[in-house]
């Protein structure tokens, strides 16, 4: 949330009332996103003069159904993610903490110290090519490693030794890297057959 917007959103939080009813009236749900998800979309989608602030949820407290969904990709041949979208205003009192989002000297935004560790991650469901349809593998990544389904990570460190381009958002082909939460998605994403299913920071439990 830019500086000016949480000015104006901030009143209705002290409140309890609702914030980002704009959001939802025009795009039909208000776009969130998870921990390791937020210093990219930070990057990508706003300028590095403005202000910014995230919100940190309660999604317990939320009143509107927070649905996990893949967006369509903007590019026909870059992996999409799956996001939180809440189907409705934010609940005031669901905004549990306040964090400035700052850039370093290269433009980048970090993690705010209060919520950098433990170091985010996400947890993936798919297939190989070749797996038969019963055939569920599980990866997770975290602080820029792999961990879980040998074959799937053997697939990833092939492609990584071989120094394969990897398509990201935009139609950009890049080289993978797992010390980014995104570009780790992308090569899991371009080795597999399928992703069916992606878990954010906090959404996963036990080690696969």
């Amino acid at each position: 949330m830019t500086g000016a917007a949480w000015a104006v959103a901030s009143p209705s939080v002290d409140a309890g009332g609702t914030i980002a009813a704009d959001q939802f009236v025009r795009h039909g749900f208000v776009h969130c996103c998870f921990r390791e998800q937020l210093c990219e979309i930070a990057t990508w989608w706003f300028d590095e003069d403005v202000k910014l602030f995230a919100l940190e949820l309660d999604p317990t407290s939320l009143t509107p159904e927070l649905l996990l969904e893949a967006p369509p990709v903007l590019v026909e041949v870059s992996p999409g993610r799956w996001y939180p979208h809440l189907y409705g205003p934010v609940d005031g009192g669901a905004v549990v903490a306040v964090h400035e989002l700052l850039r370093d000297a290269t433009g980048e935004i970090a993690l705010p110290p209060a919520i950098a560790s433990p170091a985010p991650g996400f947890q993936v469901t798919g297939r190989l090519p070749g797996d038969a349809d019963e055939v569920e593998r599980v990866v997770r990544w975290r602080t820029g490693s792999l961990s879980g389904d040998d074959a799937w990570i053997a697939e990833a460190g092939s492609a990584l030794d071989a120094g394969r381009l990897v398509p990201l958002i935009g139609g950009i082909s890049a080289p993978p890297d797992l010390g980014r939460a995104y570009e780790s998605f992308a090569l899991l994403d371009a080795v597999a057959a399928e992703i069916s299913r992606y878990e954010g920071d906090g959404f996963f439990l036990a080690e696969p």
